[in-house]
């Protein structure tokens, strides 16, 4: 019992003494709060009040744009710029600047002020000038920067003594080119499955289009050849990214765009693309009759397949041509849009996706994919042997009525191994080079092997696998010569041989 006593009597002393430590915590917490609470009170009745005019009231604001004087009004609630009315104002900027203007605050004032030159007010880097609706003028001077704090001296009307500190994200809305306070343009949504044909013309140029299938050619305005399909769609897809670095000139001259060099520019891309017919707003105005039979026909479709179907959407064809000019002083280059006499700059980055390229680099380096499922026969000549493959085809159904179409192959009247006939042929389909040459007096040896491929439409290709150099066979197809990687033809060689030999095998045994 004296012990269980004992116990109690530490439990509930520690009771206590946690009680009193919460208590101090809860005292101490509640200290801290209010003096944070008292802190941020006194640092904001330590702020001083430059101006005090709501952006409401503010109808006119004068300041230094590029060392001249810009003044900007409010007409009818919108901001235009006074000598040019046409100058396309970015409200929304103008608002929030004038907004911040009408209630500057100071961090510290420093009074009886001797050296305005100590704190760059006595040749201000700007001055902004601004009317109330009353006419009540206010100007705000602008010095030094005072880095270590993020803060800018100013002063106010004709008041020599008196400094303010205010914060810097108050001025550099005032501190822009004339174009940061101009509504750009955006560049156009094009998606990247929409586009069909591509153009450059320049230094160098090139074509890009793409048929019904979705597959990829490049032209060179004379001939035309299937495209590498990853190329032509990371081009394409590039469109879809385009946007513009800065505005330049909202409406320019002949000579100012002589300047930007788009008057013979450097290089003109044409995208020819499709886009979706925005549904019209008296599309939803629909008399009851109308209505009644969209029903009906959506009643019919969803009797024949079950499932509601969805209409195709309405595409039109479009056309852009975007202008590319000269290289600007602040990076990228001066592009402008089909007509339009906007000035913007792109960057150098976003341009390269088209520019300085030509029709090899859009090459299709597969040296000759046909499926097997549209050839007749294959015809290989190799080491003075020339042997023919037949390809046969057989139908079958399943209890469910699904059709499976089975191949065999056939060379000198006997059935091939099928894994091994297909392990040689995707080799020979899936082959691809490391470049192309236009010069085939290379190739001036017998082809090591020589494949026709007769296809069921009647039409074949023919294809030669020359010894080249210690590193490529060169591979010539339709007068195309592809270099490629010796080892890879060289495997192609030995899986032709595995099906001889098991050809070879297989006679032997019958013999027998």
């Amino acid at each position: 019992k004296s012990l269980m006593k004992k116990k109690t009597v530490k439990m509930v002393l520690a009771v206590a003494a946690l009680a009193v430590l919460c208590g101090t915590y809860v005292g101490v917490s509640t200290y801290v709060s209010k003096q944070e609470e008292a802190e941020n009170s006194k640092e904001e009745e330590t702020q001083v009040s430059v101006t005090e005019a709501s952006a409401d009231e503010i109808e006119s604001v004068q300041f230094l744009i590029d060392k001249q004087e810009i003044t900007f009004q409010k007409k009818e609630d919108q901001w235009v710029k006074s000598d040019d009315k046409a100058f396309p104002v970015s409200q929304d900027t103008l608002n929030n600047a004038v907004g911040m203007l009408g209630d500057l605050k100071a961090e510290r004032v420093l009074e009886d002020v001797s050296d305005l030159s100590e704190y760059g007010l006595d040749s201000p880097v700007n001055t902004i000038v601004f009317k109330t609706k009353e006419g009540e003028e206010t100007s705000i001077k602008i010095g030094a920067e005072n880095e270590s704090v993020s803060q800018y001296y100013v002063k106010k009307n004709e008041d020599d003594k008196e400094v303010y500190l205010v914060a810097s994200a108050s001025i550099t809305p005032f501190m822009n080119n004339l174009y940061d306070y101009a509504e750009a343009g955006t560049f156009p949504e094009i998606s990247s499955e929409n586009v069909k044909e591509i153009q450059v013309e320049g230094e160098t140029s090139y074509s890009l289009s793409a048929d019904e299938n979705g597959f990829w050619y490049i032209s060179d305005g004379e001939n035309q050849e299937k495209a590498d399909s990853a190329k032509a769609t990371s081009t394409a897809s590039a469109f879809s990214t385009l946007e513009y670095a800065s505005f330049v000139n909202y409406n320019a001259s002949e000579e100012e765009m002589e300047s930007y060099g788009l008057n013979e520019p450097y290089a003109n891309i044409t995208v020819d693309y499709e886009e979706e017919v925005p549904e019209k707003e008296t599309d939803n105005l629909k008399t009851e009759e109308t209505e009644s039979e969209e029903a009906e026909n959506t009643e019919e479709k969803q009797g024949e397949t079950g499932v509601e179907e969805e209409a195709e959407p309405e595409m039109v064809d479009k056309s852009l041509v975007i202008h590319v000019g000269d290289e600007a002083e602040e990076g990228g280059r001066y592009v402008s849009i089909d007509d339009s006499k906007e000035v913007y700059t792109m960057s150098e980055e976003t341009l390269s996706a088209f520019l300085d390229k030509e029709n090899s680099d859009f090459w299709d380096m597969n040296v000759c994919y046909v499926s097997i499922n549209d050839i007749e026969s294959v015809e290989i000549t190799y080491k003075g042997e020339t042997k023919t493959v037949n390809v046969s085809r057989e139908t079958s159904e399943d209890e469910d009525g699904n059709e499976t179409e089975t191949l065999t192959y056939e060379m000198d009247g006997k059935e091939l191994d099928s894994t091994k006939f297909n392990t040689f042929y995707n080799k020979v389909g899936n082959m691809t080079a490391q470049k192309r040459v236009a010069d085939d007096t290379a190739l001036d040896s017998e082809p090591e092997m020589k494949i026709v491929l007769r296809k069921t439409d009647g039409t074949e290709n023919e294809v030669l696998y020359h010894n080249y150099d210690t590193n490529f066979y060169g591979v010539k197809v339709e007068n195309k010569v592809y270099m490629v990687n010796k080892m890879n033809v060289k495997e192609m060689f030995e899986a032709y041989e595995q099906i001889g030999e098991e050809n070879s095998k297989e006679a032997s045994e019958a013999e027998e």
